[in-house]
């Protein structure tokens, strides 16, 4: 039976918000900050990988070691399954040739998923920019090349983090530990909260 509800509905937070958001607050930081999607979806397995390819790819175009066709080619197959709009290439391409120097800040919202196998503390932010972090590291990709993958109600999983930081230092601070583990026994048990517990105490 349908109910009629007296009054009005105010949407007061949305992927596009926070997105908008986001991206004021890093241009008042001077970053090249760019809106890509608001529907990313997937799994995190392939998700960190789509955006590591992507983040390469950017490194050796601004590097000049990829010409414009063959970056296009690159990162087409990576805007689709991270649902980013494929419109935005040529103003992706034209706001790197035209900031070579400058810093970029790629924005995005939607909601991974994750497979869950093992029986570790966890959550979809925190696996997604583990498993970045590992890719980024078996590749040297360089320290500055960092992923926040993070949930907008400061939730993610059963846990008391909103997120986390994904990058080649997040790894090499973790090897740094010696801890008699490795970082794919964290992945296989779907352990990344207690991963990032461990590195340099939460800081990541």
């Amino acid at each position: 039976q349908r109910v009629d509800v007296q009054g009005e509905i105010h949407i007061i937070g949305s992927n596009k918000l926070a997105i908008d958001s986001v991206i004021s607050k890093a241009t008042e930081s001077d970053l090249l900050a760019i809106p890509m999607s608001t529907r990313v979806q997937g799994n995190v397995t392939e998700l960190s990988h789509a955006y590591f390819e992507l983040a390469s790819a950017i490194i050796k175009f601004r590097q000049q070691t990829l010409t414009e066709s063959e970056f296009i080619y690159q990162i087409t197959k990576n805007f689709k399954t991270l649902h980013f709009d494929h419109s935005k290439i040529p103003s992706l391409i034209n706001a790197l040739i035209k900031n070579p120097d400058r810093d970029i800040l790629l924005v995005s919202g939607g909601e991974p998923t994750v497979i869950v196998k093992g029986t570790g503390l966890g959550g979809r932010n925190q696996e997604l920019a583990l498993r970045f972090s590992v890719q980024c590291s078996q590749q040297e990709l360089p320290k500055g090349v960092l992923l926040l993958s993070a949930g907008t109600d400061g939730i993610d999983g059963p846990t008391d983090a909103a997120g986390a930081i994904g990058g080649a230092e997040v790894v090499e601070r973790f090897q740094m530990l010696d801890c008699g583990q490795t970082v794919e026994e964290f992945i296989r048990n779907n352990d990344s909260h207690s991963f990032y517990k461990k590195v340099d105490k939460g800081r990541f």
